[in-house]
């Protein structure tokens, strides 16, 4: 899956807003979002190393915004930012060309080993069922695929709206359709 690029824009400031009040408060939430915004970052295509990169200077970018003392929704304002920032890396990407190592191992190796509890009948139904959803996921508007992930990372669809510089009934209809789009690709 490649990262596109969605136009974000500012949106006004939510009446849940607030002013962060200490450095601690970044702290905190740093240890309550570092693990979904890496796992939302991995899922925009990112390297883990790029995505621990963009986490860390999400949370920087937050630290010099406490110290303006400007009002805002924390989780939706680092959801944010990290996507801006991971959609910089792919720009970047783009630009610098890069060579893919060969690690010499067979596919089944590459992807870790097989849960040794399956049979190897149902590892290979696993493999298939989990093929079919990441193609029938490819196979979504890139829009759709941003709100799917941000929705799995346990942000509602009001944080999701601000993320992508949206209108909140426009989240929930792109995941609608996206989800009816899935039930009917793998029925």
């Amino acid at each position: 899956m490649q990262v596109r690029s969605i136009a974000i824009q500012p949106t006004p400031v939510a009446a849940d807003t607030v002013a962060p009040a200490a450095p601690e408060d970044v702290g905190a939430l740093f240890v309550e979002l570092r693990k979904p915004l890496f796992r939302y970052l991995l899922s925009l295509s990112l390297h883990p190393a790029e995505a621990e990169d963009v986490v860390q200077e999400t949370f920087l970018r937050l630290c010099r915004q406490f110290r303006s003392g400007s009002c805002f929704s924390l989780r939706s304002w680092v959801f944010r930012v990290a996507h801006n920032l991971a959609l910089d890396y792919y720009r970047m990407q783009l630009r610098q060309p890069s060579e893919a190592l060969e690690t010499g191992l067979p596919d089944s190796q590459q992807h870790g080993p097989a849960d040794s509890r399956q049979n190897p009948e149902q590892c290979v139904i696993e493999r298939q069922r989990a093929a079919r959803l990441h193609t029938a996921l490819a196979r979504l508007a890139p829009k759709q695929q941003y709100c799917l992930h941000l929705r799995a990372e346990g942000l509602r669809y009001r944080e999701i709206a601000e993320v992508l510089g949206v209108g909140t009934s426009t989240v929930a209809d792109w995941i609608q359709d996206a989800l009816q789009r899935l039930g009917k690709e793998l029925k």
